[in-house]
C-alpha cells in the first residue's frame, strides 16, 4: 500500500466518525424537541444522561418510546 492508499484510507475513517458523531448529535437534538413537546420541559439531569448516550441504536429505541412514557426518567431509562 503506497502512501496515498494510507491518506486516502485515513480520510475515510475519519468521514465515517464525524458521520457517526453526527448522527448521534441529532437524534439526540431530535429526542429532546420531541420530548419537550409531550413531556415537557426537559431537565437539566436528563439532558446531561441523554447527552452522554453515544449509541445511536439506544437513542432511536428511546426516540420510538417517546410517545408512550410517562415521564423523562422513564424515557432515559430505556435500554
Amino acid at each position: 500500500m503506497d502512501e496515498s492508499e494510507y491518506v486516502n484510507e485515513w480520510i475515510a475513517r475519519g468521514v465515517a466518525v464525524g458521520e457517526a458523531r453526527g448522527e448521534v448529535r441529532e437524534a439526540q437534538q431530535l429526542i429532546l424537541r420531541i420530548g419537550a413537546k409531550k413531556l415537557g420541559p426537559v431537565p437539566a439531569g436528563v439532558e446531561s444522561v441523554l447527552r452522554a448516550i453515544q449509541d445511536r441504536a439506544r437513542l432511536e429505541r428511546i426516540a420510538d418510546r417517546i410517545f408512550e412514557a410517562p415521564g423523562w426518567g422513564d424515557l432515559v431509562a430505556t435500554v
